[in-house]
């Protein structure tokens, strides 16, 4: 019975140890998306700007 019990703590631990790395990599796809949203939206900035006759030095 002692093994069952250590067997189903080290299957939770496991489980756990998943959910803890699925949401690392979530939230690194989100940051790195956020990254590409905000390099993306300032360049349209810039050429917004660029036609209306502004420049960047």
């Amino acid at each position: 019975m002692a093994i069952i019990k250590d067997e189903m703590k080290n299957l939770k631990h496991d489980i756990d140890k998943s959910i803890e790395e699925h949401k690392t990599i979530t939230q690194n796809q989100k940051r790195k998306l956020e990254q590409i949203f905000n390099e993306k939206k300032d360049t349209l900035i810039q050429k917004l700007l660029l036609n209306m006759g502004f420049e960047f030095i």
